[in-house]
């Protein structure tokens, strides 16, 4: 059995719930449930799906990562994308990458980190690159963010880059948050680190 397509569409600040329930329903999605913020669930989410069923979009507003985006996943992924990007702006990958290396303030850095975080769910070099980069950065609180990022997809790839933070940084708080990703990730996917030498 094959892994279901699933792309991530980190929307622009301009796209609201509004403008995309206005959307999908010009599309003739059907819309199958929502789930509010509440006790349970820490981000809003909106699931339609295509007539057929056989394609579902997830509108998630997510406070936690300061940001909204599509999840779409089905065998209908690339004609829906291409049908959202007529009527809602996103971020292409590229723009993602480039956002992040043009950051001036603490908090422009943290959010471009999150989009590159939720915007690739499998490995990417480019988004490794932006997350080996922010792990560097001067200021703590941007390294928990860029942790936070790898955490979202937390790809068996970036082991190696915990386990340098988990072991190296020098701030007790960033190296915690490293060890218990490190471990989370190895038990998901093994052990993915070269030996030490």
């Amino acid at each position: 059995m094959s892994t279901p397509m699933q792309a991530y569409a980190i929307l622009e600040d301009d796209v609201d719930h509004a403008k995309f329930a206005k959307f999908a329903q010009k599309q003739g999605l059907v819309q199958h449930h929502t789930n509010p913020i509440d006790g349970t669930n820490a981000y809003f989410e909106d699931v339609w799906t295509t007539s057929d069923k056989k394609t579902a979009v997830h509108y998630v507003d997510d406070p936690r990562y300061e940001l909204r985006f599509l999840w779409v996943r089905g065998e209908r992924l690339r004609e829906v994308l291409h049908e959202a990007s007529k009527y809602l702006a996103f971020y292409d990958d590229e723009e993602l990458l480039e956002d992040a290396g043009q950051v001036v303030t603490l908090g422009e850095g943290m959010r471009a980190v999150y989009r590159v975080g939720v915007g690739f769910p499998s490995y990417h070099p480019g988004a490794y690159q932006v997350f080996t980069a922010y792990l560097q950065h001067a200021n703590p609180e941007m390294r928990r963010a860029a942790l936070r990022s790898i955490a979202y997809h937390l790809w068996p790839e970036s082991q190696p880059l915990l386990a340098q933070s988990a072991s190296t940084d020098s701030d007790a708080d960033v190296r915690d948050y490293a060890k218990a990703l490190l471990e989370g990730s190895r038990q998901k996917h093994g052990d993915r680190t070269p030996p030490e030498s």
